[in-house]
């Protein structure tokens, strides 16, 4: 919800607070995952025995090593928007340099112009 004068948000600090954490936890879980063996404790650890758990294991279970970043800061300015807009453009030239990729080209928006002028002239 949105904070105003008319409708406080009595537990907004409380929420902000857990969304941050699950924001943290999704990012660990990208970066580490969870094998099958950790899997099957965990599930076993909620109650489960080990042949009602292990129809799940595959499924709850996660490889990890996914490239994740999260930037964290107190206030959205005009300049920390605009060093954030700089990495974002930093990155894209790095990893097209890597790559050995152009990745400011623009053949995807002159395909769909040219499709576009094609179904204007039906």
């Amino acid at each position: 919800g949105v904070e105003t004068e008319d409708t406080p948000l009595p537990l907004a600090a409380e929420h902000h607070r857990v969304v941050n954490l699950n924001l943290r936890a999704q990012s660990q879980a990208l970066a580490v995952g969870r094998n099958a063996a950790d899997t099957l404790q965990a599930l076993m650890a909620e109650g489960q025995t080990k042949e009602q758990a292990e129809p799940f294991v595959s499924q709850r279970s996660f490889a990890g090593d996914v490239p994740n970043s999260v930037l964290w800061i107190d206030q959205l300015t005009p300049h920390r928007l605009g060093a954030l807009i700089a990495l974002y453009e930093h990155k894209v030239f790095v990893q097209a340099a890597i790559w050995g990729i152009n990745a400011y080209d623009q053949w995807g928006v002159e395909l769909g112009k040219t499709m576009a002028k094609a179904m204007e002239k039906q």
